[in-house]
């Protein structure tokens, strides 16, 4: 199998090669790479989707992909054992959710949810750190791939329910879900930074996928003087720039923005605050 008959597969062959290599069940053709350590066996549908070639490609990965979350999820039903409780399956679960991210997903979002939903609602009964490889990576996914803000609530649960050390990735999912809800628990999360890994889960925060420096500031303005320090030292930890600090001081010391979300620093004051809270517009004249 190369990457060119792997680009023909379609349908339940295409599902049945994916199940059987992410499993690693043998013959594996073609065998995993290891000149570079072991390569992942995802790996060769990564390639195989890369664009322009694997366009066309992609959309039927996904339903192989689909499929086979749906037949771990039979296969459970049936067994009435857990998938993490299979070091197999479990690894399989891992390697999916890496595929996903990979491809950019997002059509797998209520497919992934229903896998992670069939065991988070067991976590209040379980130990505090059982949690597989296979189920992280399943959340970590899910938080990146979710779009808008329906899966609130289900952040809010694993907040309150999960195991504490998982507690910085479902911050970023719960912030990019509903961020303002998320931001009000950041006192909690820098009292956690001996058990999560705070620099990180910050920088997440300010990354192209989450809401961004200014609600993290000014949610930090209202936190303890130490435990803003804290925050501002773990930006700093992550790679934060120097207009990133900047930025992040001046939104932490000044004054709650105006109601419309524009502060004026009291030395710089308008002549007309209401013209120059108003977008320019063109042949609109500004009054002075």
């Amino acid at each position: 199998m190369d990457l060119n008959q792997l680009g023909e597969l379609d349908g339940a062959p295409l599902a049945e090669y994916l199940w059987r290599r992410l499993r690693r069940e043998p013959p594996m053709d073609p065998p995993p790479a290891t000149r570079f350590g072991d390569e992942p066996p995802e790996q060769i549908f990564m390639e195989a989707a890369d664009p322009p070639q694997g366009i066309a490609f992609r959309a039927r990965l996904i339903g192989a992909v689909r499929e086979n979350l749906r037949r771990l999820v039979d296969s459970e039903r049936a067994s009435g054992q857990p998938f993490w409780a299979d070091p197999v399956a479990d690894e399989q679960v891992a390697s999916l959710a890496f595929l996903v991210a990979d491809l950019e997903g997002k059509e797998l979002v209520d497919d992934l949810y229903r896998v992670v939903c069939s065991w988070t609602l067991t976590w209040p009964s379980r130990a505090a750190n059982e949690v597989s490889f296979g189920q992280m990576h399943l959340v970590r996914t899910l938080a990146m791939l979710q779009e808008g803000a329906n899966l609130a609530r289900f952040w809010e649960e694993l907040w309150h329910k999960g195991p504490r050390w998982l507690r910085g990735m479902v911050f970023f999912g719960w912030a990019r879900a509903y961020p303002d809800d998320a931001l009000d628990q950041l006192e909690d999360l820098v009292d956690m930074e001996e058990e999560i890994d705070l620099p990180t889960t910050l920088w997440s925060i300010l990354g192209p996928r989450g809401p961004g420096l200014t609600p993290l500031a000014e949610h930090s303005r209202g936190l303890p003087a130490d435990k803003r320090q804290k925050v501002r030292i773990a930006l700093e930890t992550a790679g934060a720039e120097e207009h990133q600090l900047r930025d992040f001081d001046y939104y932490v010391s000044s004054e709650p923005p105006a109601r419309d979300g524009f502060p004026f620093d009291p030395n710089t004051l308008p002549r007309n605050e209401e013209a120059a809270r108003t977008l320019p517009a063109w042949n609109c004249p500004v009054a002075a």
